[in-house]
């Protein structure tokens, strides 16, 4: 007696489920539904903005974006930011300016203790 394994067996079975099976066939119309559903949307792509989504003028945008990137970056790179302070204590003597601080204060003066 030959022997089948269990996973040829399963193999079989599911390949002789597909004997008794049809050509599926579409509804009625279906080609001219489909026809106006594309024409639908051809409509729909040729609107106000719809140059924008063409590869070209988005590469263009990209570019111009990447350009004043740059543009900036190298434009104000080189330029030192004069208000910020270089050492810590003149930028809590700058906060306490700017932000009009009060430089004593007897709820934190710990020293009346």
């Amino acid at each position: 007696m030959e022997h089948i394994d269990p996973t040829e067996q399963e193999v079989e079975l599911t390949m002789n489920s597909l004997d008794g099976l049809e050509r599926a066939k579409p509804k009625p119309f279906f080609h001219t539904r489909l026809e106006a559903r594309l024409a639908a949307e051809k409509e729909a792509e040729s609107g106000i903005f719809s140059w924008l989504l063409q590869p070209k003028v988005q590469w263009a945008m990209l570019i111009c974006l990447l350009l004043l990137n740059v543009g900036v970056v190298v434009g104000f790179g080189g330029q030192e930011n004069s208000s910020v302070a270089s050492e810590p204590t003149d930028l809590m003597s700058a906060m306490v300016q700017e932000y009009s601080f009060q430089t004593s204060s007897s709820l934190y003066d710990f020293q009346d203790f």
